[in-house]
């Protein structure tokens, strides 16, 4: 659960970057866009993710205090 929390939390910022240019790109396709909608989804999406960043955080120091616990008790 470690490792697979701490690979999550490096790859969010590339995948982060990818769907936002990946939108980017969807959307110059569109005619009837305006660049504050553009600026309100990427704002909302890359909240979302730092968000997403401090709760894998958390949770992935929770792990490592109870962990870390369970093996001073076994001593």
């Amino acid at each position: 659960m470690f490792i697979v929390l701490a690979i999550i939390a490096l790859t969010l910022n590339p995948i982060t970057h990818k769907l936002s240019g990946l939108y980017a790109e969807h959307s110059t396709r569109m005619e009837n866009i305006d660049t504050s909608d553009f600026l309100q989804v990427y704002g909302w999406m890359t909240s979302g993710i730092y968000f997403s960043r401090w709760l894998i955080l958390m949770t992935l120091s929770i792990l490592f205090i109870k962990k870390l616990n369970g093996i001073e008790n076994k001593n």
